[in-house]
């Protein structure tokens, strides 16, 4: 029994322009991804395997470092630091996030343009051009359909 293949390029439609450069941006941030991320991580932990003259030694280098008591107290001490930070830090955003959508405290909107401001920093210089701002009155305009006053559905034309 053979089950015939469906799908685009079963039936030998082709994949749109949006959906190539769509996969080739995917791919290229694999790559820059891998470059940039994974093969500096792979040389560091490649290194720890290897002794002073580049011998492959195993894991000889971690036996050392764990019987070594000051040195493996360090690892209690960064997860100690790692679940303070932690445990301070959820409930403090928490707050923040709780405050500024379900509260009517006075300067919210102060803190709202807080929080927004720290998501992304650009700077003041050079001004963005007017025709790239996206809340603009022209491009509003052309992004909504012409409603219908009657029923406020969008005319057909």
């Amino acid at each position: 029994m053979s089950v015939a293949a469906t799908g685009p390029m079963a039936e030998g439609v082709r994949v749109p322009r949006e959906g190539l450069v769509m996969r080739l941006g995917v791919t290229l941030l694999v790559a820059w991804l891998l470059l940039t991320i994974a093969l500096p991580l792979w040389a560091l932990l490649s290194k720890s395997f290897q002794n002073a003259d580049g011998a492959f030694v195993g894991l000889a280098n971690y036996l050392r470092y764990f019987s070594t008591p000051a040195l493996f107290g360090s690892v209690f001490n960064s997860i100690a630091v790692a679940l303070a930070s932690t445990a301070i830090v959820i409930p403090l955003a928490f707050g923040y996030a709780y405050a500024l959508t379900r509260s009517r405290m006075p300067f919210k909107g102060l803190l709202y343009a807080v929080a927004r401001r720290s998501r992304g920093w650009r700077p003041a210089w050079p001004p963005a051009h007017p025709r790239a701002s996206r809340s603009s009155p022209t491009r509003r305009a052309r992004a909504q359909p012409a409603r219908s006053p009657a029923r406020g559905c969008p005319r057909r034309t």
